[in-house]
């Protein structure tokens, strides 16, 4: 069920969400990514709308969970975009 909910997301909020899960802030992301500030903030509020997520807290104990949970065969596919 919580691989369908991360199915929803795009390309470009997938990648905002892995760097979320490796703890970088929205001016790390955006300079990784080459956007801008605001347009990361934006894309983690659509992430948090489309997974049903309160807060980037909530949101941080998610991945973590999703990430001991991925399959043990096919790491390549899981989480990376």
């Amino acid at each position: 069920m919580a691989a369908k909910k991360i199915m929803k997301l795009s390309p470009r909020e997938s990648q905002v969400l892995l760097k979320m899960k490796d703890g970088l802030m929205n001016k790390q992301i955006a300079y990784d990514l080459n956007l801008s500030p605001k347009t990361v903030s934006t894309y983690k509020q659509r992430i948090l709308q489309k997974l049903k997520i309160e807060s980037e807290w909530d949101l941080a104990v998610y991945v973590s969970k999703l990430e001991s949970m991925k399959p043990k065969k096919d790491k390549s596919k899981w989480l990376s975009f």
